[in-house]
This record gives structure tokens, sequence and C-alpha cells, in this order.
């Protein structure tokens, strides 16, 4: 996907939104002095875009490592009730519910 490509999609599904609206949402995470040039042939491949997120998940986890009170970390998908998610957020516990697993193969 060119620069091109990338404005004339991203015009028509967030209308406003420019190249360097995406530079500065990309450079909002980046530790560098300099904030990344994005790699349009690279924008889509799965292998670039799970190590991101697991990149991401890592500096996450690394930032309340001395405070993980304020991080709830779990699968939702292996959860069977909100039982975590409201001990976490104080909710009372009358309140905890079944995990709605609709899509679950």
């Amino acid at each position: 996907m060119t620069e091109s490509d990338f404005n004339k999609n991203i015009r028509y599904l967030y209308p406003g939104y420019t190249y360097n609206n995406a530079v500065r949402h990309v450079a909002q995470f980046h530790t560098g002095a300099e904030p990344p040039l994005i790699d349009f042939k690279k924008l889509y491949d799965p292998e670039v875009r799970i190590k991101d997120y697991e990149d991401r998940n890592a500096r996450i986890k690394k930032y309340f490592m001395n405070a993980p009170e304020k991080l709830l970390v779990i699968d939702i998908t292996k959860e069977e009730t909100t039982r975590k998610i409201c001990d976490f957020l104080g909710i009372p516990e009358g309140l905890v519910i079944p995990v709605p697993h609709l899509n679950k193969t």
C-alpha cells in the first residue's frame, strides 16, 4: 500500500485524518528521538502487526511492573464470569455475570 492509497482509504473512513496524524499516533508510543516512518508495504503484514501488538503489551506490562494492582491482565476467552474484572474495578459481587461467549467455537 502506498502513502497515496493510505490517505485515500483513511480519508474515506475518517474524514480529515491525514498521514501526519498517523505518524503522530505511531510516534506516541515510539521510544526513539525521531518518529518512525511508516513502511506502507508492511502496513497489513500480519507478522509485523503481531510483533507490534506483542511489543506494546510488553511495554505496558513493564510500565506497571512496580504497581501490578493497577493493571488487570486476563484472557477473556478463558474466563467464565466477570469476577476478576469486577474485583479489579471494585464492583459489588452481586453484579458478577457469566461472560458471554457468543462466537466461541
